[in-house]
């Protein structure tokens, strides 16, 4: 694959496509596993992409992201960029009231996720079929609103956190120039598998669980079980 295009984030992603077949993510539960790979993931957020126009959402509406972490999740993280909606991710314990809060707050259009206040599931996001991408991707100013993100709350209230397209490009391009710099040496050794344990919800959990596998063409594992036994089998 060639340099990943790190003007803007909507082009990063649209470059995934690149990756084929390769592994993406893997949804890794106690009796089953499901997978898949970088065409079908981008294939489907552009099918998420055109489900929001086709829902009237515009570029700077807010969509909710309500739920567990794993391939739905990022579906519909990669479409919302895409497409130009500002995501509001929660994480997937926070309570109906306080997410009804939130969409108060940020004035949400939709609520996307495994919970009963979900205008759209999880499930049908998975299933969306996979769809082309246009002929043209908006490169959107670095200083454009990418996402709310809400604080743990473990000394108050949860605050809503503005992060910009320029903030997480500015963490991005660093690791992106390192990357590039060793990853020829680094061939022997990939694909990767990342297993990852930290909420979508969380911007750091995003960087690591959505943004820089891709780099080194490698795949995510999402574990369902939360114990430390079941994560080193």
């Amino acid at each position: 694959m060639p340099p990943p295009r790190l003007s803007s984030l909507p082009e990063y992603l649209a470059s995934l496509a690149a990756l084929g077949g390769r592994p993406a993510i893997i949804e890794q539960g106690l009796y089953r596993a499901a997978s898949i790979d970088y065409a079908g993931l981008i294939g489907k957020a552009f099918a998420w992409r055109d489900e929001l126009q086709r829902r009237g959402v515009k570029a700077g509406d807010r969509v909710m992201l309500w739920g567990a972490s794993g391939i739905a999740w990022a579906i519909a993280f990669y479409g919302c960029v895409l497409h130009g909606a500002v995501l509001v991710p929660l994480d997937a314990s926070f309570s109906d009231g306080f997410a009804q809060r939130v969409r108060e707050q940020t004035e949400a259009v939709l609520i996307c996720g495994d919970h009963d206040g979900a205008n759209v599931s999880f499930a049908e996001i998975a299933a969306l079929a996979p769809a082309a991408a246009p002929a043209r991707i908006e490169a959107p100013a670095p200083d454009t609103l990418l996402e709310i993100v809400y604080t743990s709350g473990a000394t108050s209230e949860p605050k809503g956190v503005m992060i910009t397209h320029g903030n997480l490009l500015a963490n991005l391009r660093p690791i992106a120039k390192e990357i590039g710099k060793y990853k020829s040496k680094a061939r022997l050794f990939l694909p990767l598998r990342f297993l990852h344990l930290i909420p979508l919800s969380h911007l750091f959990g995003q960087v690591m669980g959505l943004l820089i596998p891709p780099l080194l063409e490698s795949a995510v594992i999402y574990p369902e079980s939360q114990a430390p036994a079941q994560w080193a089998e």
